[in-house]
């Protein structure tokens, strides 16, 4: 965009890219067999190209912090509201005889059931699921918005002082809303977004402060 490419050659760029990390993951969860009745369709690789298209494509329609922002924590509250608070068919609503996150008994093992039955990781559920892409979009956004304040024109300690109080909210909310929806890495948990973006600006302030003010380089 700072060069003035067409935003048209920048979307089919982010689509080739898109398509090869997505392949790149059936590769590694079908080798060395490949067997195609079982495959598993979904995988890290294929998150990271779901999250990184979606990611693209908003950044191209809008570069503002706020709507950004606004996307990743409609991302977060949504997918809580939906773990939380709405039924799964069969099964009733969470918490009301249903422990909350359940191994199996959960929206996301639910629609990866429904979606890829027989493909799934663990037989009865998946560690990527599709439907907790949401939270992990706004983990993507999350990174697409430090490095938006990377840029600005703001002074080095400004924007360390920025990382660091970003860090220690990001901790705060999660250990906050841990309460009402537990930290959980396979469920990408929004709660378990605000503490892995903590732990990732912590020592990004830590190198940056090092790296661009203390000059150790």
């Amino acid at each position: 965009l700072a060069r003035g490419e067409s935003r048209n050659l920048l979307l089919l760029h982010i689509l080739k890219r898109t398509a090869i990390l997505f392949l790149l993951g059936l590769v590694v969860n079908g080798f060395p067999h490949f067997p195609l009745d079982t495959l598993r369709i979904y995988g890290v690789l294929q998150r990271i190209a779901v999250c990184y298209f979606a990611a693209g494509i908003l950044y191209l329609c809008s570069r503002k912090v706020v709507v950004l922002a606004t996307v990743a924590a409609a991302a977060l509250v949504g997918y809580w509201i939906l773990m939380r608070f709405v039924p799964i068919p069969g099964y009733g609503i969470p918490t009301h005889g249903i422990p909350l996150l359940d191994r199996d008994v959960n929206w996301v093992a639910y629609l990866d059931r429904k979606i890829f039955p027989g493909r799934l990781y663990n037989g009865t559920y998946d560690p990527e699921g599709l439907l907790s892409d949401f939270p992990s979009l706004a983990t993507t956004l999350l990174g697409v918005l430090t490095g938006l304040w990377l840029k600005t024109k703001r002074s080095a300690a400004h924007i360390a002082a920025g990382l660091f109080a970003a860090s220690i909210a990001a901790f705060t909310l999660a250990m906050a809303w841990n309460i009402w929806f537990p930290i959980n890495k396979q469920l990408w948990t929004s709660s378990y977004v605000l503490l892995a973006a903590g732990w990732a600006l912590l020592p990004l302030c830590i190198c940056y402060t090092v790296i661009e003010i203390a000059r150790w380089n």
